[in-house]
């Protein structure tokens, strides 16, 4: 394991949180694979086996935390998945999907909805399972943002923390997933179902034409950017978080993801 290190563990005694984990194994999967490998099935045994969600943090011997801020993160599946694809991709190990990795807990023989055993290629349908159902698209069909995103603190400073847990919707999750379930879904073509490469279809059709709409700058030109996401007030209204200025989280993704490749709009951002 390659520890988060800095505060977080030798200040706040955690560590973590998956996210990190898989940001390390993007470059450890080509260097020194064997420990990209451990850090995956690490994201993986801290994967609840009562909902599938991926859990925040740890610390001591196993005790799995969600460092108060975050029992409900709505990014972790994303991230587990893109570094999984970079693993395969950069080590051609298909047989790491047969592998068997527990769920937590180990002591349970229960096992997540979509489940139908413990390997790799299961965790995955999991993970594709809870983002698609569980955290879910919100009124405005962007992915939702739940308890936090990439930015641990935005829903702390959101209007309404409560509603906006309820129904607050994230930009920079639905950009991230336009880019990796794709990805993903070409790389496991063979190994996973037709009904979730379905699923997965109609997924990423709805969030795509969502998105496109969110595109500030075709009622203001001055706004060549994307908002940062749906925030809630205390009447449970919508505020459009991030219109007033680009927020950078909200515009790497879909860089990445092609997304501007046939418009105008990558270069009225830059």
């Amino acid at each position: 394991l390659v520890t988060q290190g800095s505060a977080y563990l030798y200040s706040h005694g955690f560590d973590g949180a998956p996210r990190d984990f898989a940001l390390y194994t993007l470059s450890i999967s080509y260097i020194r694979p064997q420990l990209a490998k451990e850090m995956l099935k690490m994201i993986m045994q801290m994967t609840k086996r009562d909902s599938g969600q991926i859990m925040y943090s740890y610390q001591g011997h196993g005790i799995l935390e969600d460092a108060v801020i975050h029992k409900t993160p709505s990014d972790l599946d994303l991230f587990f998945l893109m570094a999984l694809d970079e693993y395969i991709a950069a080590t051609g190990d298909r047989e790491f999907l047969n592998e068997k990795v527990s769920f937590y807990p180990k002591s349970d023989t229960s096992l997540p909805p979509h489940a139908h055993g413990e390997t790799v290629r299961d965790h995955v349908t999991v993970a594709l399972y809870h983002l698609i159902e569980t955290v879910g698209l919100g009124e405005h069909k962007l992915v939702r943002v739940l308890d936090g995103d990439w930015n641990d603190a935005i829903v702390i400073n959101a209007p309404d923390s409560a509603n906006t847990i309820r129904n607050g919707e994230s930009h920079p999750n639905t950009g991230m997933a336009l880019y990796i379930l794709p990805k993903i879904q070409k790389q496991l073509k063979n190994e996973l179902s037709s009904q979730i490469h379905n699923d997965i279809d109609a997924f990423v059709q709805t969030i795509s034409d969502s998105f496109k709409k969110e595109w500030l700058g075709k009622n203001d030109p001055s706004k060549p950017f994307y908002p940062r996401g749906y925030f809630y007030d205390k009447g449970n209204k919508p505020i459009l978080s991030g219109s007033k200025e680009a927020h950078l989280e909200s515009q790497v993704w879909p860089i990445i993801a092609g997304f501007f490749s046939e418009s105008d709009n990558l270069k009225n951002l830059l």
